[in-house]
């Protein structure tokens, strides 16, 4: 009897043929040691504000009409050599901050606006190369300046993982099966490589300097403001295909589900106060951060190569910052809350490349 004929008889019988078991896809990173890969990371936001109240303590809130668009792009090429890789994450690693900056332009939405207001912010590391050193005990990083050194207390706020490890499944998986993960596991994706420490330098103008304080607290930059306090919703990842380009690559898509994150940015808007406010009686300034975003990417990973390739993400974002500005009793509180909705836009770039010259030694 054929093949053909035996699954006839089967189904006459009320009986279907066994089915092929789907393989097993294991999506891991495990680039062997000595491996050198060129990250570009591109994140950029488009704002408008759709919402601002000012009032004090004894007057109501008022809603004002103007309309401002922001505009942000930040940029981060990093040179990672992998000098120890085993269970799916580097043991030692050495990471070069080839460079890193933001850009930001806020324009009036008027019949007759003023000149933009742009400034740029570049990352004290931009040159610099940091050392992260796996600890079993701990269950995390060690970090050290391996040639000219920084700030020590800015070494913890660097994140390891710019290898988008966080979207991997827990094990192997099969075409069409899905995953997730938390909001609170997700600092790694949106804001990949931690507190890179963003300076302007010489700003001209208060309203620049408002701007990088506005970038500095999580509104189109430093998004790691949002991350350590509360958080909802989560990412869902679904094994979409295996594709045949120059060689096996997995096609992941990434659904962001309404992610919400709360975030106490009082220190940071504390530390940052401007001079006009501080000769207006202010003697404290503290705020808080509202992050949303929902939105889908596709991650290729490299099968072969076991790392990533490319990753790209467009989501609706909405942020929303309320500041309040503690002056003397006689002042007393000022409160300023914005609302700001738009895109943002992520894409990731990964390919191997020789290692960097080592830097000169030396504080």
């Amino acid at each position: 009897m054929t093949p053909t004929h035996a699954a006839i008889t089967l189904l006459a019988l009320g009986l279907a043929p066994p089915e092929k078991t789907q393989e097993k896809i294991s999506l891991t990173f495990a680039v062997p040691d000595g491996t050198v890969l060129r990250k570009e990371w591109s994140t950029e936001h488009t704002l408008v504000m759709t919402g601002l109240t000012r009032g004090t303590a004894d007057v109501t809130a008022r809603r004002t009409d103007l309309s401002v668009a922001l505009s942000t792009r930040q940029r981060v090429a990093l040179v990672d050599e992998y000098r120890r890789v085993s269970g799916g994450r580097p043991l030692e690693l050495r990471r070069t901050y080839e460079s890193a900056e933001l850009s930001a332009s806020q324009t009036y939405r008027v019949e007759e606006p003023p000149p933009p207001i742009e400034v740029t912010l570049k990352s004290a590391f931009s040159g610099h190369s940091v050392v992260f050193t796996w600890v079993e005990e701990e269950q995390g990083y060690g970090r050290y300046y391996d040639a000219r050194e920084l700030k020590e207390v800015w070494l913890p706020d660097l994140a390891e993982d710019t290898d988008l490890r966080c979207l991997l499944p827990a094990g192997p998986v099969t075409v069409g099966e899905g995953w997730s993960v938390p909001a609170a596991a997700l600092g790694d994706l949106l804001a990949h490589g931690g507190d890179l420490h963003m300076e302007a330098g010489e700003v001209q103008g208060q309203a620049a300097r408002m701007l990088v304080r506005t970038l500095g607290v999580g509104v189109g930059g430093a998004l790691q403001q949002a991350f350590g306090g509360q958080s909802t919703g989560e990412a869902r990842v679904r094994l979409e295909a295996v594709l045949d380009d120059d060689g096996p690559v997995a096609r992941l898509a990434v659904e962001l589900d309404d992610l919400r994150y709360l975030a106490d940015i009082s220190e940071y808007a504390d530390e940052h106060s401007m001079r006009v406010e501080v000769e207006g009686g202010l003697e404290r300034t503290s705020g808080r951060l509202a992050l949303d975003l929902s939105g889908k990417g596709t991650l290729l990973w490299d099968l072969a190569a076991q790392r990533a390739r490319s990753f790209e993400l467009t989501a609706d974002e909405r942020v929303s910052l309320r500041v309040v500005l503690q002056a003397d009793e006689q002042t007393g509180a000022y409160e300023d809350a914005m609302v700001l909705s738009g895109i943002l836009r992520l894409r990731v770039q990964v390919a191997p490349c020789p290692p960097p010259p080592a830097p000169p030694s030396g504080r």
